[in-house]
């Protein structure tokens, strides 16, 4: 049986209105010329960032799901190939998925037992498990967007 607790500190997390900003609040009114801009000492742009949460997402659930999953290259397949959106239509796409990638995590959260080991991958692992690993390594990102719109005087 589902813990409510667990279940609504998970949907909460999922959510990211515990502690720290959204990813709506992180990425609201960034404007487009600014997500391909590099800050001299950083390694990544805006869109990097973007996109590295997204594919993290989108790999944590292929994990979830797919009996032949298969762990991509570090780092290669977990950061973008291009460091900016080709177009504004490129950059929404990318938004679009990633929320919807979390659509399908909060379903996936509140339909499944949430300490029952998963049924692809390593078997010691649970949804509570991935679902933390994700929004720590989410949270992380999303500080960076905050510093790196700051350096860029955008926040």
């Amino acid at each position: 049986m589902k813990s409510d607790y667990l279940l609504n500190h998970l949907l909460e997390l999922l959510d990211e209105r515990s502690v720290h900003l959204s990813l709506e609040e992180t990425i609201d009114g960034i404007p487009f010329e600014y997500w391909g801009k590099r800050v001299r000492g950083l390694p990544y742009t805006l869109f990097d960032l973007l996109e590295h949460i997204r594919l993290s997402i989108a790999d944590i659930l292929q994990y979830i799901n797919d009996p032949n999953y298969e762990m991509g290259n570090w780092p290669e397949d977990y950061w973008p190939k291009k460091h900016k959106p080709t177009n504004q239509k490129d950059l929404q796409d990318s938004i679009n998925f990633l929320y919807s990638d979390i659509k399908k995590l909060r379903k996936m959260v509140k339909k499944n037992h949430l300490l029952k080991p998963l049924e692809y991958g390593d078997k010691k692992h649970t949804l509570t498990r991935e679902v933390l690993i994700l929004c720590n390594h989410t949270s992380y990102h999303l500080g960076q967007i905050i510093i790196l719109r700051r350096l860029l005087k955008i926040w």
